[in-house]
């Protein structure tokens, strides 16, 4: 992919963080990292991941949305349902419990509590 690859500003909007971040573009407000791009220096990739959850460490890890996706049908990443305790749940959140793949590789859903 050719184009933009490091958005570095003072603010970045959640809706414009996370469309860079499907589209594998990397995003942060640490000027400093721009010195260590001038110096040639390795990046490490946890300075884009810190602080994310499991699935936008992962969108960032694997270069962007689409990537992200492939790797989940070869199996290569699967996610864990949301660890929540047994309660009562909403109509929205049976229906998601129902429907969460767990591997889609192995076409394996998660059971409704």
């Amino acid at each position: 992919m050719r184009g933009i690859k490091l958005v570095v500003a003072e603010s970045i909007e959640r809706i414009y963080r996370e469309n860079c971040q499907n589209l594998g573009v990397l995003t942060t407000t640490d000027f400093s990292i721009l010195d260590k791009v001038k110096r040639g220096e390795d990046i490490p990739l946890s300075a884009f991941t810190a602080g994310e959850g499991e699935i936008t460490r992962g969108i960032i890890e694997h270069g962007g949305l689409f990537n992200y996706n492939v790797a989940r049908l070869k199996g290569q990443v699967v996610l864990r349902p949301p660890g929540t305790p047994r309660r009562p749940m909403t109509l929205g959140e049976k229906i998601l419990a129902r429907r969460w793949v767990v591997d889609p590789a192995k076409e394996r859903s998660a059971s409704p509590q």
